[in-house]
């Protein structure tokens, strides 16, 4: 949605600003939801594969330092660092 929000070169009667906020409204409610149940923490990453990595478009809910539960353990997210920024700056946008 964000990406049409944003290559749409005119919304009819919508303020881009606006339908964008109200975008990201929404997907910050949805990231609480699942929030609550889940982390990509230490016990979670032991049962990937050998040689795995943890990959994320960013930006990440760190927990402890972004928020207080976010969605991966600062551990996990410090030890793959290098490789989620370097994965996360192919992203198209």
């Amino acid at each position: 949605q964000r990406t049409e929000l944003v290559r749409t070169p005119r919304l009819s009667g919508v303020d881009r600003t606006t339908a964008l906020a109200a975008l990201e409204k929404d997907c910050l409610s949805a990231n609480k939801s699942h929030a609550a149940t889940w982390e990509c923490d230490e016990p979670t990453i032991a049962l990937a594969e050998p040689g795995c990595l943890y990959m994320h478009c960013l930006p990440a809910d760190i927990s402890g330092v972004s928020c207080e539960r976010g969605e991966v353990a600062a551990s996990v997210f410090e030890r793959y660092r290098i490789a989620t920024y370097r994965q996360a700056s192919h992203m198209p946008f």
